[in-house]
């Protein structure tokens, strides 16, 4: 005998819109460093999505690929005016730190519109820091906004580090001051 369950509606969790107000904020600070997000797909294990790096007055793109984290908190802990805390799920750090992309947290409020973010791979090289799993945000120093452009460029150039695709190819013209010999 088969049981059915009573039909429950598709709903919209608060956790899910959430989510997504913190993935809207986010792109729209990108966009307004003159850059692009692109979210992940649909299903996502510990990447939200990528901001890829345009020159900010000719709209070339860099090549510089770097992957975001969002986390969405209403309540910040241990927070003051100058920052707060941050604890990052063990599993969730692991996986930010084994591959050569940089990745960026970006904790938000979106209903204040407030976004903040740190390097995963540069902040945590301090082993105390890797083991206490905890990141300080100071809310003048790691505020995410436009202003923020110039350090992710930054970290973008590092030729250690991230997705390097190189500039996009430009016809050249070539002269040459060869003269063709005839025997």
């Amino acid at each position: 005998m088969i049981r059915r369950t009573p039909n429950k509606p598709k709903t919209l969790t608060q956790r899910t819109r959430r989510g997504q107000e913190g993935i809207n904020l986010i792109e729209r600070i990108v966009l307004q460093m003159h850059s692009l997000w692109s979210p992940t797909s649909g299903i996502e294990v510990g990447i939200d999505g990528f901001i890829e790096l345009f020159d900010r007055t000719s709209g070339e793109a860099l090549g510089k690929t770097l992957a975001v984290q969002s986390k969405v908190k209403k309540n910040l802990a241990n927070e003051t005016d100058d920052g707060f805390d941050y604890y990052c799920d063990e599993r969730d750090l692991a996986y930010w730190l084994q591959g050569n992309m940089p990745v960026l947290l970006i904790v938000s409020r979106p209903e204040d519109g407030e976004a903040y973010w740190v390097e995963i791979k540069d902040y945590f090289a301090d082993v105390d820091r890797r083991k206490s799993r905890k990141v300080r945000f100071l809310k003048n120093d790691d505020r995410f906004n436009a202003n923020a452009y110039g350090a992710l460029l930054r970290i973008g150039r590092d030729d250690g580090m991230g997705l390097y695709l190189g500039p996009i190819p430009r016809d050249e013209v070539l002269y040459s001051n060869l003269l063709p010999v005839e025997s």
